[in-house]
Formats: C-alpha cells, sequence, structure tokens
C-alpha cells in the first residue's frame, strides 16, 4: 500500500524501468516464471515507481523477481 497525497491506494510499488509494453499492453516481465510477460494496469506513477496491479489474478506478488530494463 502506498499513500498518494491524502489518499490511499493498493498496489504493488515497482521501478518505472521494469514496466514495459507488448502488444499494445503495459506489463512486467516475470523472472521467477521464466520470463512470463504479465500485462498489468499503472494505478499511479511517478518518475522512479510505478503503482501496478496485475491483470491476471495471482499472478504477481510482494517480493517476486521482476526483469528490470
Amino acid at each position: 500500500v502506498a499513500e498518494v497525497s491524502d489518499s490511499y491506494i493498493s498496489g504493488l510499488k515497482v521501478p518505472v524501468n521494469a514496466l514495459m509494453q507488448q502488444g499494445g499492453a503495459w506489463g512486467v516481465v516475470l523472472t521467477d516464471s521464466g520470463g512470463m510477460f504479465a500485462p498489468v494496469d499503472i494505478i499511479w506513477q511517478d518518475n522512479n515507481y510505478s503503482i501496478i496491479s496485475s491483470q491476471i489474478s495471482g499472478a504477481l506478488y510482494e517480493g517476486q523477481k521482476l526483469r528490470v530494463f
């Protein structure tokens, strides 16, 4: 959970350079799953970090290793 202004949002915090676009969808590459692309919704973003949620239930979890570009 991250605090933005006086509001709270729920999602996973990742570096912006962990995001990539594939087939018109934004997502992350999961190194724990052999390089699988997992599409995400970007909830919030600044110059360094993004708060994301997975479009596939259960595909992402805290502590998971992601490829950084």
